[in-house]
């Protein structure tokens, strides 16, 4: 028995929605390279010393209800920052992004995609076993992006819920084996988590979300936290 944020993508029958089976979309960046992990620490220390009370949000195995990461993303975008491996990571995000829509059938040039980006970094080592998975809840919009860039996520895998029961692992849930330089996209309605990390060191990702134009959140004290994918 696995536990979940309460919700179960079989209700929502995503494949009924979308008339397509459930697929990744990814690149390699950058596998392994030393200034990807120096961009990520100099922006993990910048936000500790902006945002000293959010350190919670940036460790998600601490932030349970996942209060502290929503305010977290509606006050940072961590590929807002000026810096080339930015644009790079930016560049590979809008070619996954217009791939998924050539496969789900959606118009990325009327729909005008933005995106928000943020750090997760997780202390280990920690052991998940395959009942204590927590799906994370990134919604259920046919039309809405969620993923991740692996910089330091070696050995470790990302559990998701596809369309039907992953009969092959314990949990039911499909491991995703992660490898650090993959840029990964999935249709959101597909929950995910993450299981072990054996290290004692952080764990790194740079996670996105990723929505057209008509959904992006209207704050006035908060502009330019979600990214044009132009």
């Amino acid at each position: 028995m696995r536990y979940s944020s309460g919700l179960n993508s079989k209700m929502y029958e995503m494949k009924k929605l979308t008339g397509k089976d459930h697929k990744f979309f990814e690149r390699t960046l950058r596998p392994n390279e030393s200034p990807v992990r120096e961009f990520a620490d100099e922006w993990y220390k910048y936000l500790k010393n902006k945002h000293p009370e959010m350190g919670k949000a940036l460790n998600y195995l601490e932030d349970t209800d996942g209060s502290a990461m929503m305010e977290f993303i509606l006050s940072e975008n961590v590929l807002g920052h000026y810096h080339p491996i930015a644009n790079d990571i930016l560049s590979v995000v809008r070619e996954l992004t217009i791939e998924a829509c050539e496969y789900y059938d959606i118009d990325y040039k009327k729909e005008k995609y933005y995106l928000h980006a943020w750090l997760n970094y997780a202390k280990g080592p920690r052991v998940v076993h395959d009942d204590q998975i927590k799906l994370d809840d990134h919604g259920w919009n046919p039309k809405h992006f969620h993923g991740y860039y692996a910089i330091n996520a070696e050995p470790s895998v990302t559990f998701y819920e596809l369309d039907e029961e992953y009969k092959e692992h314990p949990s039911g849930l499909y491991p995703l084996e992660n490898k650090n330089g993959r840029v990964l996209l999935s249709l959101n309605g597909y929950q995910h988590g993450v299981g072990t990390w054996p290290k004692d060191e952080f764990r790194i990702t740079l996670a996105y979300n990723i929505m057209p134009l008509s959904d992006v959140p209207r704050n006035r004290d908060r502009y330019a936290q979600y990214l044009p994918l132009l």
